[in-house]
């Protein structure tokens, strides 16, 4: 395999504020990326819940969002 070459690849990691994906994460840069000679990129993608949404179309106000209030 003396003409074999590693390709380069582009691998992406999606992380939050979640236990799962720092394992994730870790187990990438310990299994995928393990030489530090490879043309591999590692791309992080932060991902963030969505921000709340207020409205106050009947007056009485709600939250949209991940919480859900009931008057």
């Amino acid at each position: 395999m003396a003409g074999c070459e590693a390709k380069e690849r582009r691998i992406l990691v999606a992380v939050d504020e979640g236990e799962e994906s720092m394992y994730g994460l870790s187990w990438c840069l310990n299994n995928i990326l393990v030489s530090q000679n490879s043309k591999d990129t590692l791309i992080l993608l932060c991902a963030k819940p969505p921000r709340p949404i207020y409205t106050s179309v009947d007056g009485k106000g709600r939250i949209f969002g991940q919480i859900c209030l009931e008057p």
